[in-house]
C-alpha cells in the first residue's frame, strides 16, 4: 500500500470490540443515541463515522441519504473480522441550501452548498455478533488524493476475539 497524507493512531471502542484507526490529533465524539453506538471523527479532508447496535446495516445507512439524490454503487462482499461483511460505495451531487435570516433592516438570505461527495460504508458484525457500519466520506475531488487513507481505515477494522 502506497504511504498516507493523513498521520493515523488506533481507536478502541469498548461497546462492540470494535477497534479501527482514526486521524491523529483530531477530536472524537463518543457516544449513544437512538439505540446504537457512535463514533464520528470530523477531519478538514474527510468525515469517519462508526455505528454499532442491533439495527446497524448498510439498509440502514442508506437511510440517511434521504432526499439527497444520492447514487448507490452495488454492494459487494469483504471480509472484515474474519466474517463476510457488505461493503457499497455512494456518490452525492453537489448540495445548495438557501434560507431566511433575520438582519438589523429585516431578511436577509444565507446561501450553503456542499460539493460533490463520495461514501464507502462497510457493514459487519463484531466477534459477539452485533452489527456495526463503518463509514467514510471525502468530496469528490480530493478521493484520488485521499486513495491510500481511505484504503488504510476500512483495512485497521479489526474486532477483539
Amino acid at each position: 500500500m502506497s504511504s498516507t497524507t493523513l498521520a493515523w493512531r488506533s481507536h478502541s471502542i469498548a461497546i462492540g470490540g470494535v477497534s479501527l484507526d482514526l486521524v491523529d490529533g483530531q477530536p472524537i465524539l463518543e457516544g449513544d443515541a437512538a439505540g446504537f453506538h457512535y463514533v464520528s471523527q470530523a477531519h478538514p479532508l474527510v468525515q469517519l463515522d462508526v455505528w454499532i447496535g442491533p439495527n446497524m446495516s448498510l439498509a440502514w445507512w442508506r437511510g440517511r441519504f434521504g432526499s439527497r439524490n444520492a447514487t448507490f454503487g452495488p454492494e459487494s462482499v469483504v471480509t472484515v473480522c474474519g466474517r463476510s461483511a457488505r461493503r457499497q460505495e455512494v456518490s452525492v451531487p453537489e448540495q445548495h441550501a438557501v434560507g431566511l435570516v433575520p438582519t438589523d433592516t429585516g431578511l436577509g438570505h444565507v446561501e450553503a452548498a456542499t460539493p460533490v461527495e463520495v461514501h464507502v460504508a462497510i457493514a459487519g458484525t463484531a466477534t459477539g455478533g452485533t452489527p456495526f457500519v463503518v463509514s467514510w466520506r471525502v468530496e469528490a475531488t480530493q478521493r484520488d488524493a485521499l486513495h491510500s487513507d481511505e484504503a488504510h481505515f476500512l483495512a485497521s477494522i479489526s474486532c477483539a476475539p
